[in-house]
């Protein structure tokens, strides 16, 4: 088993993971390769989601475990507190970069559920030591807002997950340093030391940035979030932002859980008390931008502006 470094702490795996600086501390999460999965007791069906045309993922919990069934890469089981994953492969031959891809999203995702964080489905860079995360569906703009900062002298934090310790003190954990953009994006935020390779799965394109400078391996003071709201640019040729009130604010994060749609009842009261309680510390904007890609170095601009002008106020960005 290697140590790896990822979201502040380390792994202990049987799977490589070529991409991820060697861990140092105590393991925090152990992931090993089994023959087999256990038999659950009675496990119950949580959740359901579509990966990909085809691919299908389930999620089921027995006595606190929870157990992640893919469609091609096979069964995860994490345990009640987060702390130990298994992997068993499926009956035909498994490919390992989707493996990779699922440990990454769902497994460690679930894993710091599990260990009581907050996992939203969003991208965050690190500006002059705060976080800044912006939460979105697919195709709102999020990766490129981020990678565009980035250009602008951040730090990426996080792309696709982001976690998120709990109140008083929220800090956001430095995830897999790997950024994806659709193909149309990529033009807009590549730079000579961003170079892209394509996909193993989704049609994305996927990209490691060659200086370290241009990741935060830290964990990082969560400053405020923005939900992007992509407008048309005859509506809105500006950037706008509006504070939601706390219990707005706390719904928006509960729709964009990483893992919200696949968990039940029981843990969506969970994802509910951390959502509000993460609201009443941390701003949460709605964040209107035109829905073209020229307006980004624009956006850029605002935000940074905006983040300058909060800490003049001592207030959030």
């Amino acid at each position: 088993m290697t140590d790896y470094e990822i979201f502040g702490a380390t792994l202990r795996s049987d799977i490589a993971f070529s991409e991820l600086p060697t861990g140092l501390g105590a393991p925090t999460w152990h992931l090993k390769a089994v023959e087999f999965a256990p038999t659950l007791e009675d496990p119950a069906l949580l959740g359901r989601e579509r990966v990909q045309e085809g691919v299908e993922v389930s999620l089921f919990e027995s006595e606190g475990t929870l157990r992640l069934v893919f469609d091609d890469t096979g069964i995860f089981d994490i345990s009640p507190d987060g702390s130990d994953m298994s992997w068993a492969a499926p009956a035909g031959p498994a490919r390992l970069d989707l493996v990779r891809k699922d440990v990454f999203g769902r497994v460690l995702a679930l894993a710091l559920h599990q260990g009581g964080r907050t996992v939203l489905h969003g991208s965050a860079v690190e500006l002059d030591g705060a976080a800044i995360g912006f939460i979105a569906p697919k195709r709102h703009g999020k990766s490129t807002t981020v990678s565009a900062l980035v250009g602008a002298g951040g730090r990426l934090l996080a792309d696709d997950l982001i976690a998120v310790t709990a109140p008083p003190a929220p800090t956001v954990l430095p995830g897999h340093p790997v950024v994806h953009l659709w193909s149309d994006s990529v033009e807009q935020v590549a730079g000579e030391d961003l170079p892209f390779v394509g996909d193993s799965r989704g049609g994305k394109l996927q990209s490691e940035w060659s200086s370290g400078t241009r990741l935060c391996t830290e964990v990082t003071p969560l400053s405020a979030l923005y939900v992007l709201a992509p407008v048309s640019a005859e509506s809105s040729a500006e950037p706008r932002r509006e504070r939601l009130d706390p219990t707005v604010a706390a719904l928006s994060l509960v729709g964009h859980s990483k893992i919200g749609g696949l968990l039940g009842s029981t843990h969506q009261i969970d994802v509910l008390n951390r959502a509000c309680a993460l609201a009443d510390e941390v701003p949460v904007y709605r964040l209107e931008v035109p829905r073209e890609l020229a307006g980004l170095p624009n956006l850029v601009r605002e935000l940074l502006a905006w983040r300058e002008l909060d800490g003049a106020a001592g207030t959030a960005p």
